[in-house]
């Protein structure tokens, strides 16, 4: 049963971890190209 509540808890921090990498990539590539980032939701 414990062992079951740490695989929940760890793959929890790793979701978490993972989302927070994610929106530091995004983030960072959106500062490497505004033009292209612009030029995307303008067509949209």
């Amino acid at each position: 049963m414990e062992k079951i509540v740490a695989a929940g808890v760890a793959i929890i921090m790793i979701g978490n971890a993972v989302r927070m990498l994610w929106n530091e990539f995004r983030g960072y590539i959106r500062d490497v190209s505004p033009e292209n980032f612009t030029e995307r939701t303008d067509e949209e």
